[in-house]
């Protein structure tokens, strides 16, 4: 069973946080914003396509291992559906401002208010889970 874990879950991220690593290096190394070369570039795409394979991965997994079992498949659908809402409402609250900074880097309103809503639902994912955490300590200091 950890084999398994390793093998379908632990290394697209771990690939994802490597594209991250090596694309960061490459901003920092950045002089400035308009002269970043090719180098960025193609961290960049790589790091995009590692961030789509491990989604992909974490969500077309689940639903390959419990085919077997319609219980969790449901529940995997209602998670899915659920992150999806969160990202729907945190999009529909985000603004769509562009400030010279976003100009810098030809982000249009839709890219701003994309990218809000991803930091938004990043947030209450992070908050939440952080609630749940501290949660489970407070349910197990007092049983």
């Amino acid at each position: 069973m950890k084999n398994i874990l390793k093998n379908r879950f632990l290394k697209p991220f771990g690939t994802t946080a490597i594209a991250f690593l090596l694309c960061n290096t490459a901003f920092a190394q950045a002089p400035t914003a308009g002269s970043d070369g090719p180098m960025v570039d193609i961290l960049l795409y790589i790091s995009y396509a590692a961030t789509v394979f491990a989604a992909l991965v974490a969500i077309i997994l689940p639903f390959f291992k419990t085919t077997g079992d319609t219980k969790g498949l449901i529940q995997t659908g209602i998670i899915t559906a659920v992150l999806l809402v969160i990202f729907a409402i945190s999009y529909a609250v985000s603004g769509d401002e562009v400030n010279k900074i976003h100009q810098t880097f030809n982000i249009s309103a839709g890219g701003s208010k994309l990218i809000g809503g991803v930091l938004i639902m990043t947030y209450i994912m992070t908050f939440g889970t952080v609630g749940l955490a501290l949660a489970a300590w407070v349910k197990g200091l007092v049983s």
